[in-house]
């Protein structure tokens, strides 16, 4: 069996320093997921920024950084409809229904799926993910705690709520009237 390193190569490094990642994100490309674990016990952080990667890689710095609002702000909320950490809201299904984040629909869950391929997608999404799960801003009037796309918007359970912004392909709305 080759033994494959977890080290960024020096292209990724140098995409990484071209696209002007602060340099502790290039040690984060690094980060793998524990393949001999289910992912319900990989890291709290690394949920975190696998479930912004997979949401919102393509989006502008600002909506990777509002997406990654949301959860904190569903985990400060403090609710048992969402639960209480950070990982039950990223891994929350509704009555066995559908997840909240798309990412993390069956199918979606193994760990090959959620193993970032697109290394300056995983870099960006570090760089503008870490400091709202370090530091989330705290709650207000205009706190978001729902997301969709443009299209989804129009759907009857976004009408009763109050549209806050969009950044990118993402509306953001508030159920606080």
């Amino acid at each position: 069996m080759k033994y494959k390193s977890n080290r960024p190569t020096r292209k990724q490094v140098g995409q990484a320093i071209a696209m002007q990642v602060p340099p502790v994100s290039i040690n984060f490309l690094s980060l793998q997921p524990m393949m001999e674990r289910p992912i319900d016990e990989q890291t709290e952080l690394y949920l975190f920024l696998a479930c912004l990667y997979g949401e919102c890689r393509g989006e502008e710095p600002r909506g990777i950084a509002a997406v990654g609002q949301v959860i904190m702000n569903r985990w400060m909320r403090r609710e048992l409809y969402w639960g209480f950490s950070v990982r039950d809201i990223i891994l929350d299904c509704n009555q066995g229904k559908f997840y909240e984040f798309a990412c993390m629909e069956p199918g979606e869950l193994e760990i090959p799926a959620l193993q970032p391929k697109d290394t300056l997608g995983w870099a960006k999404v570090f760089t503008h993910g870490l400091p709202v799960y370090l530091e989330p801003e705290p709650l207000h009037r205009d706190s978001a705690f729902f997301y969709c796309t443009q299209a989804a918007a129009e759907m009857p359970f976004f009408s009763k709520m109050r549209r806050i912004e969009t950044i990118g392909s993402h509306v953001f709305f508030t159920d606080e009237i």
